[in-house]
């Protein structure tokens, strides 16, 4: 795992909300273990099958804060397209006020050699109205679900 990435680790887990826009691929969080090896094949043909298996464990073991009991899992909404806008992929983690300050809020946005964290209110309201402009044309879940399944049929295995 690189270190760029471990730093977000625990922010993600800690976090009340996550808010994901995704251009290119299915978020690490809903990853089947199928998927996040290819995902890290077509990244690196040369990494060594002892790290893609790590890379996997990694990424399907921080699934498990979609289910935690206590602390309450965070709420997801993803927003998935297929054409790069906004300049790729990003996450809002927001977390709950713990007495008189409130953490910040934190976009994250991972790129090819490393990671994106801004905490500036102007740069989280900057990805937020992004954002909210994706979503406001995106379709609702039932629509995304069916949109998914009938895919899903398409490209299966005769």
């Amino acid at each position: 795992m690189p270190e760029w990435f471990e730093l977000y680790i625990g922010p993600e887990s800690a976090a009340t909300r996550l808010r994901t826009y995704e251009s290119e691929l299915i978020p690490g969080l809903l990853q089947t273990a199928a998927y996040t090896t290819e995902v890290f094949r077509a990244s690196d043909p040369d990494l060594p099958a002892a790290d893609i298996e790590r890379g996997v464990a990694v990424r399907l073991g921080r699934q498990a804060l979609l289910t935690r009991r206590l602390p309450k899992a965070p709420p997801l909404e993803i927003i998935l397209h297929g054409n790069i806008l906004a300049g790729g992929p990003f996450t809002i983690l927001e977390f709950a006020s713990t007495g008189r300050t409130a953490e910040p809020s934190i976009v994250y946005s991972e790129g090819l050699t490393g990671a994106l964290y801004l905490d500036k209110p102007k740069e989280v309201e900057a990805y937020d109205a992004v954002r909210h402009s994706i979503r406001s044309i995106s379709l609702e879940e039932p629509a995304s679900r069916a949109l998914v399944l009938a895919l899903v049929k398409e490209h299966e295995q005769p």
